[in-house]
């Protein structure tokens, strides 16, 4: 999950002002989606679910 936090914050600071910027940037962090980090994710999502749920939709670690 560090690792997907990183890359978001890395992603994040980069601004777009079209929509095929916008599509150029999302294809390229998707690309920097390791697959343990994407299998680790899609095996941790039940859970954020249930915390989602717990927390009433707001805000959960």
């Amino acid at each position: 999950r560090a690792k997907a936090k990183g890359m978001i914050k890395r992603n994040a600071t980069t601004k777009v002002n079209s929509t095929r910027k916008l599509k150029k940037a999302l294809k390229k962090a998707w690309k920097e989606i390791n697959l343990e980090t994407l299998i680790k994710t899609i095996d941790d999502f039940p859970k954020r679910l249930e915390a989602c749920i717990a927390a009433n939709g707001g805000y959960f670690e």
